[in-house]
C-alpha cells in the first residue's frame, strides 16, 4: 500500500503484515535522464541531483519538516504523516547511491514492459554526476 492509505488502513483496524522497506531493497523514487540530456545538460542535471540529496538530508535529519511536507502533500493528519515516515525511512538511500542489486527488481519490471531481456542492469545507472554532487555537497 502506498503512503499514506497503508497507515489509514491501519487507523481502520488492518494489520501491518510486514514492511516491505525492512525486507526489499526497492527503490521508491528516483532520476531517469536521457544519456543525451546529460551530455547537453549536465550543470542542470547536477542541480536536480544536488536539491534530490538535499531532501535526502532533510528525511533523515529533520522529522518535523518532513512531516509537515507529508501532511501537506498527502492531507495526512501528523499522526498519519509521522507513522508514514517511519514505516517509509528505512527504504530511502542515505546518500542517493543504489548498486545493481537495489536496482535489480525495478530493472527487472522495465525489461518485462519493454520486452527486452538479457540486458544488464550496469548499463542503467551513471553515477559520475551523483558522485561530484555528493562531493560539492560534503557527503
Amino acid at each position: 500500500m502506498p503512503l499514506p492509505t497503508n497507515v489509514q488502513l491501519e487507523n481502520k483496524g488492518y494489520r501491518l503484515l510486514g514492511n516491505t522497506a525492512e525486507i526489499v531493497i526497492n527503490p521508491i523514487a528516483g532520476l531517469g535522464v536521457h544519456e543525451d540530456k546529460i551530455k547537453k545538460d549536465p550543470d542542470m542535471i547536477k542541480r536536480v541531483i544536488r536539491a534530490s540529496l538535499r531532501s535526502l538530508r532533510l528525511l533523515q535529519a529533520n522529522a518535523k519538516d518532513t512531516v509537515k511536507i507529508l501532511m501537506a502533500w498527502t492531507h495526512a493528519t501528523e499522526n498519519d504523516a509521522l507513522r508514514s515516515l517511519e514505516l517509509a525511512k528505512p527504504g530511502f538511500s542515505k546518500n542517493g547511491m543504489l548498486t545493481d542489486d537495489d536496482l535489480s527488481i525495478e530493472w527487472n519490471f522495465i525489461q518485462q514492459q519493454t520486452k527486452k531481456a538479457n540486458v544488464p542492469v550496469s548499463i542503467a545507472h551513471d553515477m559520475t554526476l551523483l558522485r561530484e554532487a555528493q562531493r560539492e555537497l560534503g557527503m
